[in-house]
This record gives structure tokens, sequence and C-alpha cells, in this order.
């Protein structure tokens, strides 16, 4: 994959020129904005100030924008006749290079010189002008000399000649060192390794050809600015929450991000983080204004299916944002969030992540709400008979178990702000006690945490057929959960079932969805208050058709 145009990083890593055109001018672009999605895409902008008077304009370090989504706009001076993609020679840092190359790179600097026969020279470098043209881009293996083998040796600053590198090696001196006892020739193949006595030195650059792109104004714009946006793949983000209890019923709630950061540089940007599922279009391919892709290529991609990348758009963020069971009514009015329609903006201001870092940050706190919920969840008959099954043959059984009671916790979300899905840890007494999965929960609402199984709640479970009438069946269960600790618990209990709802005790709420076949997907669900060595008892009633 090839995520920017040209890597903000390699700019400064090596002063380079540029191989340009007459009258256009380079226009340096920053990152002014940026709106993350969980599923790497993002909404980039970006800025530059216009040098100077030329009416075509070159812009190197663009992002490679998503088909269709690639705008530019401008300030009131500037106006902008049309866009054209082509190709830059520029200067970029060679991979490989020799002790001779480095050493013609830093001409009028000193330099410390260990040759193959052990003697040590300190001088100033030297370059004939006759050598230097067919040395500076040689490209050969180099390594950084052992530890130990120089006093000075910086590793930063030390080239070592690859021994095994086969390479033709000029007759005549290719670089001089002036030294206190006079000039000392020096060809390549007596170089071992050479060291610069000084804290910036230059390395070898090499020519490449980068894509770029020319913008070609109506009239010249000296000090205008430059502006423009698209939709890039390679920046992503991922929340992460902490969960404290307290033995008052409150709790002290974290969250922070982490940003993953493979596009470009962002230097103190306003950067969003972005909750919610827009609607993204099938096609999220390179667009050709990047020349990504030759022509050929691109038609094929735009013939061929979706990717199922392409399809999910934003169904692949780390946690699913569902909300089925919470509708919050509750103003959003925290400092740091926005709403846009039906998506939600962290706004995290003057953010830094260089190209190829991930950072981690904060976003909110405060006091919120919970109360402890053992959860019982027995699963439909079928999925209890395969686990049967598997327990038998010592199998590994993904089907759930029916004697699972997990402890929980029920947080009500009083902060004003959402929480998108994501992974929270719960600590209580300064101790770790559990880790979950938490779905979108609103402000306003709540959301149940699982901490751990717990084992002084035995539970037992039988189901009867009552009646058949033709090919329905009519079953009856009963659900019993003894609670063996010495204090009140809350329970809630559900029961799946492959059928249709009858009835049940204990003022059930009972659901029915439609499935594929004869059958629906049924359930039951009960919130009771157990006393200590109490045993509570529910029973339910469903047609099955065969």
């Amino acid at each position: 994959m090839k995520p920017y145009f040209y890597s903000s990083m390699a700019l400064a890593a090596v002063a380079f020129s540029l191989s340009m055109a007459a009258a256009v001018e380079d226009v340096p672009m920053k990152v002014t904005k940026a709106a993350v999605f969980k599923n790497g895409y993002s909404q980039i902008s970006m800025a530059g100030r216009i040098p100077g008077n030329d009416t075509k304009l070159r812009v190197l370090d663009m992002p490679v924008p998503v088909l269709g989504s690639f705008w530019w706009d401008s300030s009131d001076n500037v106006s902008v006749r049309e866009v054209r993609s082509e190709s830059a020679a520029v200067q970029v840092p060679a991979e490989r290079f020799t002790p001779l190359d480095f050493l013609l790179a830093n001409p009028g600097k000193e330099a410390d010189v260990v040759l193959s026969n052990g003697t040590h020279l300190t001088g100033v470098i030297c370059v004939p002008s006759a050598e230097t043209a067919e040395s500076s881009f040689r490209r050969c293996h180099y390594t950084a000399p052992k530890k130990g083998m120089s006093h000075h040796s910086r590793e930063s600053d030390v080239v070592s000649r690859d021994v095994a590198h086969n390479i033709s090696i000029p007759g005549t001196a290719a670089v001089l060192l002036r030294t206190p006892g006079g000039m000392v020739p020096l060809q390549e193949k007596h170089i071992l390794y050479a060291e610069l006595k000084c804290d910036s030195p230059q390395y070898p650059t090499t020519e490449k050809k980068l894509p770029a792109l020319v913008f070609d104004l109506n009239a010249p714009a000296e000090g205008g600015t430059l502006q423009v946006s698209s939709l890039s793949l390679g920046l992503s983000w991922l929340p992460s929450y902490r969960l404290e209890l307290e033995n008052d019923g409150k709790a002290h709630f974290q969250c922070k991000v982490m940003v993953m950061n493979e596009l470009v540089d962002l230097n103190n940007v306003q950067l969003e983080l972005v909750m919610g599922y827009p609607a993204l279009g099938k096609h999220l391919l390179p667009s050709p204004v990047a020349q990504y892709y030759s022509l050929d290529d691109f038609l094929k991609l735009i013939s061929d299916a979706p990717s199922r990348r392409e399809v999910l758009g934003l169904s692949s963020n780390f946690v699913s944002n569902n909300n089925a069971n919470y509708v919050s009514h509750a103003q959003n009015d925290s400092c740091n969030l926005t709403q846009a329609e039906d998506l939600f903006f962290y706004s995290v201001p003057n953010f830094s992540c260089a190209a190829g870092q991930t950072v981690t940050r904060g976003i909110f706190e405060g006091t919120v709400h919970y109360s402890h919920v053992y959860s019982w969840n027995v699963p439909t008959q079928s999925s209890i008979e395969q686990w049967q099954r598997d327990r038998r043959n010592d199998y590994d059984s993904h089907a759930s178990s029916p004697h699972e009671v997990w402890h929980c916790v029920r947080v009500h979300n009083s902060l004003n702000t959402p929480w998108t899905g994501g992974v929270l840890d719960c600590y209580a007494e300064g101790r770790f006690v559990g880790r979950s999965d938490i779905t979108f929960t609103p402000a306003g609402g709540a959301s149940l945490v699982r901490l751990n199984k717990t084992m002084q709640t035995p539970v037992q479970y039988t189901e009867t057929l009552v009646s058949r009438e033709a090919d329905v069946m009519t079953l009856e269960g009963k659900l019993s959960l003894t609670n063996q600790q010495e204090k009140v618990i809350d329970v809630i209990i559900t029961k799946e079932v492959n059928g249709t709802p009858l009835s049940a005790s204990n003022g059930a709420v009972t659901t029915c969805t439609p499935a594929y076949g004869d059958n629906p997907n049924g359930k039951f669900r009960w919130e009771l208050r157990v006393q200590p060595g109490e045993t509570a008892t529910v029973t339910y009633r469903y047609n099955h058709k065969n």
C-alpha cells in the first residue's frame, strides 16, 4: 500500500533539491484538521501559504484520496482553474551507500576515517569535482561498525563498508582528506568506515520520481492560502475505559483513546474522533488524482465487485456500536463533544503524532453510579444439547454453558457524553477484578459490564413436553437459582427458545423475533431480587413447530 504521496519524515530527514519546471512554486502543506473514524479512514484538511506570484503551484505531500473525495478551497484572492497530476523528480535519501558516498556528501566537514590497514586519519573532506558525479549516487549496502572500534564513534554518524558487496573501484583517488600532515588521497577500497565530527551530517541522496499535484491559478495570489481536503486511509483510533468501584455505589470512570497514524505527520492539529456509521459508498478506492494505479488497473478495480472491506464500510469498527436497549433523551453538553446529524465528534485540540507513531491520550473522566447485578443466560435447548455433546467428547464448546452466572456491574452514564464501544477494565479496592467489552452507551443510558463468573449462585433447569398437536409441541421449563451469599443480590435471568413464547411467571418480559424457518427466536427476561439463602424459581411456556 502507498499511504501517501511523499513522507513528511523523509522531507525532514534530508535537504533535497527539486527538479522543477520554470515558474512552478512548491507550496508546503500542513495538516490543520483530521476527523478520524475507527475503521482506518479519516477526513484530512491541509493548508499552505502561497510564497510567490507564480500561477502554477505544486504540492508533493498530499495523502492519497479516496475516489471522489479530493476537493480544494482557497482564500478570497485565490482562484484555481484546474489541478493536474504529474511526476516530479526529487532527491530522496539513498537506501544504500558506501563510506565513500558518505564522505562525498559532506565536503568541507571534518571526519575521522579508518582505513582497511588499521590507519586512523582525521581531516577535512575535499571532493574532486570529477569524482563527485560518479560517486554521489552509488548504491551499496552499509552497516554500522562494531562497538569498541573507535571511542569517537556514534552509531547514527558512522558508516561501515559491506565487504560482501562487490563494486567497481576507480583507479584514481575519489576523495581527498586534508590532514595536518598534508593531502591524503583515498580510494573506496581503502576506507573501512568513516565518522563525521559534527552533529548534523548530510547523507547521500538519489533521484526519485514522485506523484505531484500542480494547481493552475487564474491569477497570481502571493500570500494567499491554498486548502485541500480528502478522505484517506491510514489513520484510526481505539477507545478503552477504566472503572474504579467505590463502596457507596459510585465509581470513577475514565476514557482514553489510542490514535494509530500511518498516513501523514500531525503537528498541533484539531483532531476529531468520530463515532457512528456514515455512508461511505462501496468503492473505497484510491483516486486517480494520486496516480496510484495505471488506467487499465483502475478500470479493472471499478468493474470488479467490491471487496469485503469496501462493503463493510464502518462496520469493521473494533466493537459494534450496538444500542438495542437504551435510548437517551439527555443533552450532550460536554465541552469536548459535538454532534452532527447522527455522528458524534470527540474534539482533541493541539494534537501531534508523526506518521509511524501511536499516541495514547485521556479524553474524559468523571463520577458515575453503578449497581451489582448477577446475570444468568440460558441458551436454547438445541444449544444446551450441543454443549452437552461437546463435553462428553472433550471438545472445546462454542455454545454457551447453561450453568454460567456472571457477576456484573450496571454502569449508568451520567457524564453527558456517549461512550463508544471498547474494552473496559474494572478495579475494586485497588485490585483488578475483571475486563469486558462495553457497547455503545448514550448519555443517560446504562451498560452491563461482566466482571467474573460466580460460584455462589448454583442453578438448575428443566424443560418438559406438555402437549403435542399435529407438528406443534408445547413445552414448559423451570429455572432455579440459589443465593448462597450473605447479601441480597439482584439477578437478571434470560432464557432463549426456538419457538413462540406463550406465558411466564414473575412478570417476565417476552420478545419474539421472526427467523428463517418455522420457529421464531423467542426470549424470556426476568429481573429478580434474591435474599440470602433463598432459591428463586421462574417458569415459562412456549410452542415449538417440528
